[in-house]
């Protein structure tokens, strides 16, 4: 039996603790949501600067944007256990937490998450982009259309900023027939250079798709070096500084030094120092 079906059962017959604060109940709590809604803040994918939902600066191929959070040792903990060890419990905890920034508009709205390579499906068990964009579609009464198609199976983690540009050029094709007059939202989890998103919106604007949204997980690019620490309890703690040497221990959720909980108790000194996957 494959680890993703053991996985999958067990999701249904034992609860979760809340990765952030470890209490009992959901993989993320109402309060731990909260706090990231309260401590949220909104900045262009681009250039990083503060925006309300698009940013006068930067010449980007869609027209508003959203984001979670920046890619913190917190994000990439709570996305990477999601992505990449198939805990489908954020799933519903993810497309809550968009539901909630992401606002309505008077026209129809068609959620369109970026596809996944057919490889990583099937080692994952799920499209974990799709599995988001179906919860979020049913919340908010939005449509849903598996739009773009993937053309490859190139991987853009581990990629140049050139070679990541290259392969985005190549990687979609538009499947389908649009509706016109609705509002498209596109969904990922990670912007790193942004090369895959705006390369997928290139390709809806090239079929004359005009009204296209961006809402994404988590902003990344940002290398953060991790010294260990304990916060004399059960839980590893550490105090991150990014490459540029700002201080990155406020993880978005909580203020100071941040738990890093139950999941990512299997991370070594080696592995701290990533940058975001795209």
């Amino acid at each position: 039996m494959k680890n993703t079906t053991l996985r999958f059962f067990s999701e249904l017959c034992c609860p979760h603790y809340c990765c952030i604060c470890g209490k009992l109940g959901s993989i993320i709590c109402k309060c731990c949501k909260k706090d990231i809604l309260l401590k949220r803040e909104l900045r262009c994918l681009k250039c990083d600067l503060p925006i309300l939902d698009k940013c006068p600066r930067c010449a980007l191929p869609f027209n508003r944007q959203w984001s979670l959070g920046a890619w913190t040792f917190a994000w990439r903990g709570m996305i990477e256990e999601y992505k990449y060890y198939s805990t489908r419990a954020y799933a519903l905890e993810f497309a809550e937490l968009l539901a909630e920034i992401i606002p309505e508009v008077d026209r129809r709205t068609i959620v369109v998450p970026l596809p996944t390579i057919r490889k990583h499906i099937r080692v994952r068990g799920m499209d974990h982009m799709m599995l988001i964009a179906k919860r979020l579609a049913k919340m908010r009464g939005w449509g849903l259309e598996n739009l773009l198609r993937r053309k490859n199976n190139t991987v853009q983690v581990g990629a140049s900023q050139k070679m990541r540009k290259i392969q985005a050029v190549q990687a979609y094709e538009v499947k389908g027939a649009p509706d016109f007059n609705a509002r498209y939202l596109m969904l990922d989890d990670v912007w790193t250079t942004g090369s895959s998103m705006c390369e997928a919106v290139k390709r809806l604007r090239s079929i004359g798709i005009r009204d296209i949204d961006v809402a994404i997980l988590a902003k990344g690019g940002k290398r953060l070096n991790c010294s260990f620490a304990t916060d004399g309890v059960d839980n590893k703690v550490y105090n991150c500084v990014s490459k540029d040497g700002n201080n990155q221990t406020n993880d978005g959720i909580h203020d100071g030094v941040f738990s890093i909980g139950n999941f990512l108790t299997v991370s070594t000194r080696d592995d701290i120092a990533q940058t975001a996957p795209d």
